[in-house]
């Protein structure tokens, strides 16, 4: 790696932070329809046959959109097409988050946000898949791939975080609510 291509340079880089900036708010909405959605929904239903549903449902638009998705990207503007994707997916995201913590959130709502993002996701793919070479040609390859993969790293070890005080915290609330009707009787 030459001088031009060091990581400070790099991350001088203004368009360059903006795709990591994305890249992370991306992961982040993965993790969290990965990890959380399955085990809320399963808090939701008690039925883990609705996991299954969701599952099916997070995939279906990667299977019959994305292919799709792709060709249409082809024409557009890949920025915008991953501006929107991310916010529609955060909002998403942050619908689910407030539907279960103000105790809202049914599974036909999970269902629908659940489609509404993957469906996001498999336009943002291909547009982010066609960012991403164009990047390389301003910086260095490995240089610019090496931050994103940590970052990815570090996104998933905070969703984690997250996830677990979000289950910990609620699991702490019913126990605590049990043991008050118990102690009451």
């Amino acid at each position: 790696m030459n001088k031009s291509t060091g990581y400070k340079n790099i991350l001088k880089n203004f368009q360059y932070m903006k795709l990591m900036m994305a890249s992370l708010i991306n992961r982040f909405g993965d993790s969290v329809d990965a990890i959380a959605s399955a085990w809320i929904i399963y808090e939701i239903t008690s039925n883990a046959m609705w996991s299954a549903v969701l599952y099916g449902v997070n995939k279906l638009p990667s299977v019959l959109i994305m292919p799709l998705a792709g060709a249409w990207v082809e024409g557009k503007r890949k920025k915008t097409v991953m501006v929107v994707t991310d916010i529609i997916r955060a909002i998403c995201v942050a619908f689910i988050a407030t539907g279960y913590l103000l105790n809202f959130l049914e599974a036909w709502m999970l269902v629908i946000t659940t489609f509404v993002i993957s469906t996001a996701e498999a336009f943002r793919l291909p547009a982010g898949s066609a960012v991403t070479p164009i990047m390389s040609l301003v910086v260095s390859a490995l240089a610019a791939f090496l931050p994103i993969g940590a970052i990815f790293v570090l996104a998933g070890i905070f969703d984690l975080v997250v996830c677990l005080y979000i289950i910990v915290s609620r699991t702490l609330t019913k126990t605590l609510k049990s043991e008050e009707s118990l102690n009451a009787a």
